[in-house]
């Protein structure tokens, strides 16, 4: 009976594929990340904005209605550690703005008061980014989330509140302020704005249902799926087209 001869083994050389395939998920996995830390930062950027245009301009203080609607909506469509992220951006970036000129004057004070308004925002917003994701959005529960935030922001001495102390002019809220304390404010502003982000929601979601290119969910107010989409129509060519023809070829 004849024996088979087994082949000696020989390694062949690593081609590089495997490694190409692997850089190019690192590289879309880092491009994702920063595309999701420059959304959560225009998204706060811009509320700490118009917070900060409501407060210092007198005829523009009803933007505060509207003023935390980019931050809010930025919030219900995250989860996990992307909700403490986005709170540590908006809480930068608003009191950064509001602490200038105390940096210069008392540089160790404004430091700390700094330091812990924006631990309490990273906070509030980790803890209702854990209650959305087990109870659902709520408009009742963000107001009653950021009412209790701006209370501590002013018993521990941090701030002298955000919406709290609105100048608003109007008797109805001179007259809430007077039963329920001027928190209620605080707790109206953020409810309108909440609700505002549920309306705005379901126009978007209509608008996508009526519209087979617009994909639903979290692409609607998605800034990285809008310059995406940009690029799409403005360089896609049409498969009718073709180069123009030359007489004599």
């Amino acid at each position: 009976m004849g024996h088979s001869v087994r082949q000696p083994y020989i390694r062949q050389p690593y081609n590089g594929i495997r490694s190409d395939n692997h850089g190019i998920s690192n590289q879309k996995s880092h491009y994702d990340k920063a595309l999701n830390c420059a959304e959560d930062f225009a998204y706060a950027g811009l509320s700490a904005i118009l917070l900060i245009i409501a407060g210092l301009f007198q005829s523009c203080q009803y933007i505060e209605f509207a003023a935390l609607v980019p931050f809010i909506y930025r919030l219900y469509r995250l989860s996990g550690k992307s909700t403490w992220r986005l709170g540590l951006l908006f809480g930068a970036a608003y009191y950064g703005v509001l602490s200038i000129d105390s940096f210069f004057m008392a540089p160790l004070a404004a430091s700390g008061k700094f330091v812990g308004a924006v631990v309490l925002f990273t906070v509030f917003t980790g803890s209702l980014g854990w209650f959305r994701k087990r109870f659902g959005f709520n408009p009742v529960f963000i107001a009653l989330f950021w009412t209790g935030l701006e209370y501590g922001l002013i018993k521990l001495g941090l701030s002298q509140g955000i919406f709290g102390q609105s100048g608003l002019s109007l008797p109805f809220f001179g007259a809430l302020s007077t039963i329920f304390g001027f928190i209620i404010i605080s707790f109206v502003i953020i409810l309108i704005n909440s609700l505002l982000v549920l309306a705005i929601d379901k126009v978007v979601k209509l608008v996508s249902a009526s519209d087979s290119n617009i994909p639903l969910g979290e692409k609607g107010w998605s800034l990285g799926f809008l310059c995406e989409a940009g690029a799409d129509n403005n360089f896609l060519i049409p498969e009718s087209r073709g180069p123009p023809l030359l007489n004599g070829i």
